[in-house]
């Protein structure tokens, strides 16, 4: 079984997604995240991200990192060159939220979509039009706050309203953000539990589709902040399908659409019999990759109509005419 190993690196943590088969589309084989509040020696880190005895060969190794973050990864790339690693692709944050922003207008559907990774020490903004995707990089300020102002600013420079907006990403002002936005916006904004993955996996993606040599598809407009160090292939249906399995991407937001709630109503579904009982998985700080929980995907079962009763035997019945009127001889 070939693996895809995805690193995201900020100015505060690192954290890792390890997944099956060599797209970066498999599922969930190992996850985690490590504090970098200390000094931590590469050697040390790779020690706890590669610490289990993995069932087959890496086929890629994504790396993705923050500017802030630029020495910590500078030192991960280092050590996974002296360790053998031949298969290491580096993956800017813009690449990866592209890859991640292409892949949820696919799967649902989005013309006009916005998706903001919001990190600690930056927000990624990718915007996705009928036209391709550009990726911007909102610094955060140095007094900390957030970057709302200026992410809105983004997209209404030529008036444009996005239908959706996802709110993705570690920073710990998430939820803060999101309502912000909220405010800004009359479009849904949505958010997902275990979303600070999202770049994670984004890296893991586009490292093996580098590495297989596939061919960039799609359409894209060039960054207002400047052309990316690359293209990669825009992402596919089933790469957010393994995301919601790999980061537990159920949406949640504070203003759903009406026509949404109009749906559910309409078209209730039953759930599975202890469906209620299951939650979603929460992503933990982990010293080891063993202790990471694996998330196994569930079924939703769909409620069927009945099926059609007998067919209905239609009877004809029929008269004798009526008898011809006697006739009178005068």
């Amino acid at each position: 079984m070939n693996l895809v190993l995805g690193l995201s690196m900020t100015s505060s943590a690192v954290r890792w997604v390890l997944v099956e088969g060599t797209t970066g589309e498999g599922d969930t084989v190992d996850r985690g995240a490590c504090d970098l509040t200390d000094a931590v020696e590469p050697e040390d880190l790779l020690d706890v991200v590669l610490a289990n005895d993995l069932e087959g060969p890496i086929h890629a190794i994504g790396v993705t990192w923050t500017n802030e973050a630029e020495n910590t990864a500078s030192g991960v790339l280092d050590a996974l060159a002296s360790r053998g690693f031949g298969n290491v692709i580096a993956v800017s944050e813009l690449e990866a939220a592209d890859v991640l922003a292409a892949g949820l207008a696919e799967i649902g559907g989005y013309d006009d979509l916005a998706v903001c990774v919001c990190e600690p020490d930056a927000t990624v903004v990718a915007v996705v039009r009928p036209a391709g995707v550009t990726v911007d990089r909102v610094a955060r300020p140095a007094d900390g706050a957030d970057a709302t102002e200026s992410v809105v600013a983004l997209w209404q420079l030529d008036e444009w309203h996005p239908d959706t907006v996802f709110v993705l990403g570690s920073a710990e002002d998430l939820d803060a953000t999101m309502s912000a936005l909220a405010e800004s916006t009359e479009a849904p904004v949505l958010s997902a539990a275990g979303a600070d993955l999202a770049l994670a996996r984004g890296a893991a993606l586009a490292s093996a589709r580098t590495v297989t040599g596939m061919a960039p598809a799609g359409p894209r407009l060039p960054s207002k902040v400047g052309a990316l160090a690359s293209v990669l292939a825009a992402a596919v249906v089933t790469f957010v399908v393994s995301l919601s399995v790999a980061v537990g991407l159920s949406l949640s937001g504070g203003t759903p659409s009406e026509p949404s709630q109009a749906a559910a109503a309409a078209n209730p579904v039953d759930e599975p019999e202890g469906a209620a009982a299951a939650s979603e998985p929460t992503e933990k700080k982990v010293s080891t990759p063993a202790e990471a929980r694996k998330v196994v995907a569930q079924t939703i079962a769909v409620a069927v109509p009945p099926p059609p009763g007998p067919p209905v035997e239609t009877v004809t019945v029929t008269s004798d005419p009526p008898p011809p009127p006697e006739t009178t001889q005068a």
